[in-house]
């Protein structure tokens, strides 16, 4: 499945989001929550992760829509 996703989650991240923001993923503060005890953290981390699917739907239509025009 990554090898299907992957690429297009690279290409979303790097247009939008810029390469600072993706050198600490959520997934990493969720570990870390995790390892430290601190469900807060954890909690935190994967509602962030969720939250930026909806920006993500957003692009994914709106290349889909400039792909149906051209």
């Amino acid at each position: 499945m990554w090898a299907l996703k992957g690429p297009i989650l690279r290409i979303y991240q790097l247009e939008t989001l810029g390469k600072a923001d993706m050198e600490q993923p959520a997934h990493y503060d969720v570990l870390d929550g995790l390892r430290n005890g601190d469900g807060g953290k954890a909690r935190e981390a994967i509602q962030r992760n969720i939250a930026g699917c909806n920006d993500m739907i957003a692009w994914v239509k709106e290349r889909q829509k400039e792909t149906e025009e051209a």
